[in-house]
């Protein structure tokens, strides 16, 4: 379960239910989008109506600085970058390689993105 509270009031705003244990949950800059994950599956909801905008395979997945985009890391070893606002995948790194992504991070300016991977013979 993911519970959302007003961060002023301490009231309770939300809570989300889900089949598997949720992994992690994050607020965009702006807080519109949410972004859930749980059971291998990254759910992005619009924070105010709680539908959901997209939802797709995922081990790991992480705001932008500015809340614009989600980096998503698939078993397959790729990243993608999605537009928070619409759920669209903006770009897919190339070819699926050995070894998936298990923590992505971004710099303080939303302009790169670092990624982690579980195989040590991953080429560039």
């Amino acid at each position: 379960m993911a519970r959302i509270w007003n961060a002023e009031t301490g009231v309770l705003k939300s809570r989300f239910l889900g089949q598997a244990a949720i992994e992690d949950v994050q607020i965009n800059a702006d807080g519109s989008r949410l972004m859930i994950l749980a059971g291998g599956t990254m759910s992005l909801r619009d924070a105010r109506t709680e539908k959901v905008v997209t939802s797709m395979p995922a081990v790991e997945a992480k705001f932008s600085p500015d809340g614009r985009r989600i980096a998503s890391s698939s078993l397959d070893g790729s990243v993608s970058l999605i537009a928070a606002d619409s759920g669209d995948v903006l770009a897919k790194t190339g070819e699926p390689r050995p070894g998936s992504p298990r923590k992505l991070t971004y710099s303080r300016d939303g302009r790169n993105l670092a990624a982690t991977a579980t195989s040590q013979d991953d080429q560039p």
